[in-house]
């Protein structure tokens, strides 16, 4: 029974818009996670939603066997393991949301840069589910990506602002209302399996709005100004870390700033090469024919107030094929 419980969940987050796609390795995730009270509240929370976009507990209420008292307990202490996304309402109540691919799941496990037996536990299955065949073709082969690559624009001046205002990440902070500050799940997850072959630090992932105010909330990330977190993007820029942001129309809500060794997305960097290098078109046709998992992406760069273009070699799937 409770077997089928969790294939059952599998299944409902697997029909989110960014949804988990459904694999033996997703559901020892669930089972490891959520108990099969808890696993039916999440049953009973819609999926027909986009990401931060909650529902009232009034609405979660009529499909579980649960007191509201109970109920409103179990889903808050399901937030704060961040199981499940929080925010206040138009009421001032709170209201929920199942966490999204890439938005949330499974990045929650890691935020709290801890090192737990859970953590360590939940960094190998997550290593596991992300090798899998169904990840790769839900998220592997689309045309349009959930993240994407910014260059760093502290130093740009306004003319060239002009020429990238989508791209530049010192506006990205002027936006937005409320920062956060969280860990690296990327090298939060190669440190707790031993993996982590660089230095760089790992409070540095950014989140902003209704994000951020989750995660200050439940105590999973921490407030930081819009100067501090200028601070994160300068050093992060002076260490060659490349900025990723997620690729949403409702605005952005993630600024990660990634590695070559240990990132999900950007991967094990195999080279860079500048558009004008000679044979550099033959290279990049050699990495994609060697295997369909290798991609040849386009990345501007701001360095010493110059702007560079190049292309970075990458493969489609998380985490570095060397873990």
């Amino acid at each position: 029974m409770a077997e089928e419980l969790y294939k059952k969940l599998a299944r409902h987050l697997a029909s989110l818009g960014m949804g988990y796609p459904e694999t033996e390795e997703l559901i020892e995730i669930l089972r490891e996670n959520f108990t099969p009270q808890e696993a039916e509240v999440a049953l009973a929370i819609p999926t027909n939603r986009i990401p931060f976009d909650p529902v009232p507990v009034a609405e979660i209420a009529p499909h579980v066997k649960l007191s509201g008292e109970e109920l409103e307990s179990m889903l808050s202490t399901l937030a704060h393991r961040g199981l499940l996304y929080s925010k206040k309402m138009k009421d001032g109540k709170p209201g929920y949301a199942l966490q999204q691919f890439g938005y949330g799941f499974p990045q929650t496990f890691f935020w709290r840069g801890v090192n737990t037996p859970n953590a360590k536990k939940m960094a190998e299955r997550i290593l596991k589910y992300s090798k899998t065949e169904q990840l790769y073709e839900a998220y592997g082969k689309t045309e349009t990506k959930a993240f994407r690559y910014l260059p760093a624009s502290l130093s740009i001046e306004p003319e060239q602002h002009a020429v990238f205002p989508f791209e530049m990440m010192a506006e990205v902070i002027e936006r937005v209302s409320l920062i956060a500050l969280v860990h690296c799940p990327c090298r939060a997850t190669a440190q707790l399996m031993g993996k982590k072959r660089c230095d760089h630090p790992l409070e540095n992932c950014i989140k902003y709005d209704e994000l951020a105010e989750y995660l200050i909330e439940e105590r999973i990330g921490k407030k930081i100004s819009k100067q501090e977190a200028l601070d994160v993007l300068r050093k992060s820029e002076e260490a060659g870390l490349v900025h990723l942001v997620d690729n949403a129309r409702e605005g952005i809500k993630h600024t990660c700033n990634c590695c070559g060794c240990c990132c999900w997305s950007v991967g094990t960097i195999g080279k860079r090469i500048e558009r004008n290098a000679p044979g550099a078109d033959n290279v990049l046709r050699s990495a994609q024919f060697r295997s369909s998992k290798w991609k040849a992406i386009s990345l501007s760069w701001i360095k010493n107030g110059a702007l560079g273009v190049g292309y970075v070699l990458s493969p489609a799937l998380p985490p570095p094929s060397s873990w």
